[in-house]
């Protein structure tokens, strides 16, 4: 089997109508990936940039990926290698650099990172955060599950599963009020 070499550009292969490309234009990237410029230094291994990996981290959290499944949704989507500003035939990182990224990026930089974008999505009218649920429903928990079952045997109960579970609860939890 024989390969011919044609020309491609990376762009040519991405939809117009993508939502890479209208998630693109929503933010200025460069802007929003400053804080993480903090965590590159002329020492250890060279690094993508900033605003690329920054670009990789939303693509990570927005397909909900694995650092395995990033390395690999990297490789093979394009509309990622595009948004992320690689070329088409540029080696992307593998799975070590998005676990080692997360971990000096640190928790609060994330939280931080992530609500900016958050915020920008909302101006941007994409998102709303109109209800707030609160659920005060009484939760059986698998804790007391050893002690429930003991006092269902004590209390002559020959089967204990979640409807014998659920009357010893009850009068537990009843008990525990009064």
């Amino acid at each position: 089997r024989t390969q011919s070499n044609i020309f491609v550009c990376l762009d040519d292969l991405i939809c117009k109508k993508h939502p890479n490309r209208h998630f693109d234009n929503l933010f200025n990237f460069s802007e929003l990936s400053c804080p993480i410029t903090r965590l590159y230094s002329s020492q250890g291994r060279r690094e993508l940039g900033a605003e690329r990996d920054f670009r990789m981290l939303i693509i990570q959290f927005l397909e909900d990926l694995s650092d395995r499944e990033m390395e690999r949704y990297m490789l093979e989507n394009n509309a990622a290698k595009w948004f992320c500003q690689f070329e088409l035939t540029q080696k992307t990182p593998d799975h070590n650099f998005f676990g080692d990224f997360g971990k000096r990026l640190g928790t609060q930089e994330l939280m931080d990172i992530f609500t900016r974008l958050r915020e920008g999505l909302k101006q941007a009218g994409l998102i709303r955060e109109v209800f707030t649920f609160v659920d005060a429903s009484h939760l059986v928990s698998k804790l007391s599950t050893w002690s429930d079952r003991d006092k269902a045997i004590e209390k002559g109960l020959e089967i204990f599963n979640n409807e014998t579970a659920s009357k010893v609860a009850l009068r537990q939890a009843s008990s525990v009020r009064s």
